[in-house]
């Protein structure tokens, strides 16, 4: 009996794996945290095949990425033309004008950087290339601040939703589908607090790409598996309610 209990559990937490793989979200997720650590070793290995090795594999594992997220400008812009509906309770506020710059600076960031895809596969070699990423990134880093600020400005003007009501808030996102006025959902302390590590983690990749900051591929490595860890149990529980559905 209790073997079978124990594989039926097995065969749930597998069930849950694929769920999470099989999304987007999770898959990418997945492929960062791979390549954040394919990116410390290469820089902390001695022996330099490895260390080669492991750079090639963080390169083609970023490069992957790039393909899943290809087309996630179309969903910035979906997301800005929502935010810019005069129907929208919040319209107008502090936390919905820096939501507004950070889905239109995260979607000029992914179009700008679609337009080196080509250049990265070896297909069309540009001289443009550097100047179009740097200017991407700096869009990216927008995004980051914009998020960072108004994930801060709601933890200190105390909007957010207190955990005991973590509950409400899972069961509200799963009816929102159903409704046709939404009433926005408010994170809790926790999320806010995460939210801001993971940003101010992040921040690490744009700012060293440009030259804003002095980091290496080590210390951005680690700031990636940190960030990647950290957003890993949010999406973890969004696929499994996707699943589910």
């Amino acid at each position: 009996m209790a073997k079978n209990q124990g594989t039926q559990s097995q065969a749930s937490f597998v069930k849950q794996c694929s769920s999470f793989v099989n999304s987007v979200a999770g898959l990418d997720l997945s492929l960062r945290l791979i390549q954040a650590v394919a990116q410390v070793v290469s820089e902390v290995f001695i022996d330099g095949l490895v260390s080669k090795r492991c750079s090639v594999a963080a390169f083609q594992l970023a490069l992957a990425r790039r393909y899943l997220r290809f087309f996630s400008f179309i969903d910035c812009l979906d997301r800005v033309t929502t935010l810019s509906n005069f129907d929208t309770r919040s319209w107008g506020s502090a936390s919905h004008t820096l939501e507004v710059v950070e889905a239109s600076c995260l979607g000029a960031y992914f179009a700008l950087e679609d337009l080196t895809m080509l250049h990265d596969m070896d297909v069309l070699r540009v001289s443009w290339y550097t100047p179009i990423l740097v200017e991407a990134n700096k869009f990216w880093f927008y995004a980051i601040c914009a998020s960072l600020a108004r994930n801060l400005g709601e933890l200190l003007t105390g909007s957010f939703q207190e955990a005991e009501s973590a509950k409400v808030h899972a069961e509200g996102q799963k009816a929102e589908s159903t409704t046709t006025e939404r009433t926005p959902q408010r994170a809790s302390r926790v999320q806010l607090l995460q939210r801001l590590v993971i940003d101010s983690c992040d921040i690490t990749l744009p700012t060293s790409f440009i030259g804003w900051v002095a980091l290496g591929d080590l210390q951005v490595g680690l700031a990636m598996i940190v960030s990647s860890l950290l957003a890993w149990p949010a999406l973890w529980v969004a696929a499994q309610q996707r699943g589910r559905d």
